[in-house]
């Protein structure tokens, strides 16, 4: 005990110790002190969808969760090349010939070729006769037109062959992993959508949203070669714990117990938790278009998250990284901030108190 009064004394270079009245109060703090137990909220992933903004409606139809925050990018547009793309036959194999090409920051041209003949037809058993077959690229490229003049086929599978549209976009992402060894994605916004007690879908959020209809009217002037996606995110917390022996506090035992047992029996709210999310990415992003929380988390005075200061949590973590097997590795970015992997994440300390430690940073050492 002698040595550890000692030690506490050095590392706190206490050098007025004159009398045994001073050993003694010395002694008596450092009985007091003990370890604070630090309370985080991780925010994580439940379920998460990449959508093309022009397929919000088809994926409404088709999509049963409850999306509790969403965000708007644009990535590059793909296009098909009118002057590479046709029927042809090669190596004894007749199909459509399909090449795109897309432009960079710098207005370059980029061109991607499918390394195979598309097959149009139904199945592999079909009997399509290829010379009967028209295609036309509408411009501005983005949409290929397949005419089919084959009666017999047209017989066997009905007049809906007889004009197949396909857009030049949904083509590349299903092939985008012969062409990319990742996808840059610009975050432009970022709301929540899930509204008070679940009374609102992403998908009817976005269908009136001001901003969303803004940046779709930008989108030809400011971003002309960018294709607009939709981020929706499913969000799950978790309640985090520590006990950092170096992070010492005045505080008693009865004070700890009281603390963490208000943690544990006000646990977190829904509506908070995704308030305190959303203003998390804004902050972490900064996106263009966000107004709110772009300067100004975490703050004790935003009432949308105070239950975390009102409970004295320590720090917030949220993990949002998309990781999609259809789609090679995906980067968000914008001219502040980007994730690249799913072991980026965002952290924020959520007390103003510059003495005390972040209850992470028990891994660092």
């Amino acid at each position: 005990m002698i040595d550890k009064i000692i030690h506490e004394i050095e590392a706190e270079q206490i050098t007025e110790i004159d009398t045994v009245n001073d050993l003694k109060e010395v002694y008596l703090n450092y009985m007091k002190r003990k370890y604070m137990t630090e309370a985080g909220l991780g925010v994580s992933l439940n379920h998460h969808t990449l959508v093309l903004a022009n397929r919000l409606t088809e994926q409404e139809k088709i999509d049963p969760y409850q999306y509790h925050i969403y965000s708007i990018m644009c990535g590059d547009k793909v296009y098909f090349d009118d002057k590479e793309t046709g029927i042809v036959t090669e190596n004894g194999l007749t199909g459509l010939k399909v090449v795109f090409f897309s432009f960079d920051e710098k207005n370059n041209r980029r061109t991607y070729a499918l390394p195979f003949l598309l097959d149009i037809s139904e199945d592999e058993k079909a009997s399509l006769d290829y010379s009967k077959v028209r295609v036309q690229i509408i411009y501005p490229n983005e949409l290929i037109k397949i005419y089919i003049d084959d009666a017999d086929y047209i017989a066997q599978y009905g007049d809906d062959v007889k004009e197949i549209t396909i857009p030049a976009q949904d083509l590349f992402l299903v092939n985008v992993k012969l062409f990319w060894q990742e996808m840059t994605l610009k975050v432009l916004y970022v709301g929540q959508s899930y509204g008070v007690a679940g009374n609102r879908t992403a998908f009817n959020r976005l269908s009136s949203h001001s901003t969303y209809q803004k940046i779709l009217s930008d989108l030809q002037e400011k971003y002309p070669n960018k294709a607009l996606y939709i981020y929706l995110m499913e969000i799950n917390y978790s309640l985090l714990t520590t006990m950092d022996s170096r992070q010492e506090t005045v505080k008693s035992d009865s004070e700890d117990t009281e603390h963490i047992e208000n943690v544990i029996c006000n646990l977190p709210i829904e509506s908070q938790v995704i308030n305190i999310a959303e203003a998390a990415i804004i902050n972490y992003f900064k996106p263009e278009y966000n107004k709110m929380y772009v300067e100004n988390f975490p703050d004790v005075n935003h009432k949308g998250y105070k239950q975390y200061y009102d409970l004295d949590y320590n720090a917030l973590t949220v993990e949002i990284y998309p990781q999609l097997d259809v789609l090679p590795p995906i980067i968000l970015f914008t001219e502040t901030a980007s994730l690249r992997s799913p072991w980026d994440f965002m952290e924020y300390n959520l007390y103003n108190d510059n003495d005390r430690k972040s209850m992470y940073d028990i891994f660092l050492q």
